[in-house]
């Protein structure tokens, strides 16, 4: 059961640069907080080896997808004396997040079914990423390669002013 996540994350990883070229950064970062959602919930509320099965793919899937396309739109956003400071800002906040995970789980350790509110917790992070992606700029380097100048150049205004 736990090595799926494993499965889904090389899956995940494989195809999402290609589904973030067709589509967009941004859009592509919206849809993986699907898989990282559902799955969670399914794996929260699993009643069955199955469902915690799928539950676990498709939270790989997510896990995958973002763990390449977040670096990606970082460095295409960010400045250039900026881009590596903010990717490893990423990896620093996803080592802290690990550590939050481990010690919100403390309290529930005493509770043998204290891995379902886990898993449900686990929905938040993928929730928040779907919703705050829909407010960023897209990639101004996608729009430009996409024959898209104007909304390039709004972009750019909008990442990084006048």
């Amino acid at each position: 059961v736990v090595s799926t996540v494993l499965v889904g994350a090389t899956v995940g990883s494989s195809y999402s640069g290609r589904i973030a070229d067709s589509v967009g950064r941004r859009a592509a970062l919206v849809g993986t907080a699907a898989p990282l959602v559902l799955g969670s919930i399914l794996c929260g509320t699993a009643a069955n080896v199955w469902f915690m099965l799928v539950g676990r793919l498709l939270a790989g899937w997510g896990i995958g997808a973002a763990s390449n396309l977040v670096p990606m739109y970082i460095a295409e956003v960010s400045p250039k004396q900026l881009r590596g400071t903010l990717g490893s800002l990423n990896q620093l906040m996803i080592c802290i997040g690990i550590l939050v995970a481990v010690i919100a789980g403390m309290p529930l350790a005493s509770d043998p079914n204290h891995w379902h509110n886990m898993f449900l917790f686990a929905a938040v992070p993928g929730l928040l990423q779907g919703v705050f992606m829909t407010v960023v700029p897209e990639s101004p380097g996608w729009l430009r390669r996409n024959g898209k100048v104007a909304e390039a150049a709004a972009a750019e205004t909008a990442l990084w002013g006048a």
